[in-house]
């Protein structure tokens, strides 16, 4: 449930990335824009890497965060639910 004691977070990595890049009209544009506004939403640095990105490249609106692997892994332990797609 989002508002309760800790803050939900979106940690984007691998192919998912690209939900997030700038430029081009896409279907869950207005999903993803209401779900930043409520919660934190990161993006794994390694996986900007791999796909040759920045964050210059992704949508400013969205005010997406990078987050290392370490850090990744540290919000994960601390959460008491975790799901992954």
């Amino acid at each position: 449930m989002i508002g309760m004691d800790m803050m939900p977070n979106i940690i984007f990595c691998c192919d998912g990335v690209y939900c997030l890049l700038k430029g081009g009209k896409k279907d869950y544009d207005d999903h993803l824009r209401a779900l930043a506004d409520l919660l934190g939403v990161h993006v794994l640095s390694d996986s900007l890497e791999e796909k040759g990105l920045n964050l210059g490249d992704l949508e400013e609106t969205l005010g997406v965060q990078t987050i290392s692997m370490k850090e990744a892994s540290q919000t994960i332990s601390k959460s008491n639910i975790v799901f992954a797609l």
